[in-house]
């Protein structure tokens, strides 16, 4: 039996580069269909985002990570550090 995955990633992204992010956050949506189960994104205050993922199992997260890096490296230019990196991030288990 498999045991979905969430993936939680926070974003601060520049001021100026707030809509080009956003355009390429649906790019990625696109992209990950073919691996997530659900794939959303919120806005909080000050420009940070929160890419909130549903992945089926850990096959799953192992066959979408490719995509995702070459997809973060495409958006790093637009984003502004956080917690000393590009993102934080966090994932886990449904319990």
């Amino acid at each position: 039996m498999s045991v979905p995955i969430w993936s939680n990633v926070k974003f601060k992204v520049k001021q100026t580069c707030e809509e080009d992010f956003i355009a390429s956050v649906k790019e990625m949506e696109k992209i990950d269909e073919q691996y997530a189960a659900s794939f959303r994104t919120i806005q909080l205050e000050d420009n940070q985002f929160v890419m909130i993922v549903e992945l089926a199992d850990m096959d799953a997260v192992i066959e979408s990570q490719v995509d995702a890096l070459i997809w973060l490296d495409g958006v790093s230019e637009m984003l502004e550090p956080i917690e000393g990196s590009r993102t934080v991030s966090m994932s886990g288990f449904v319990v």
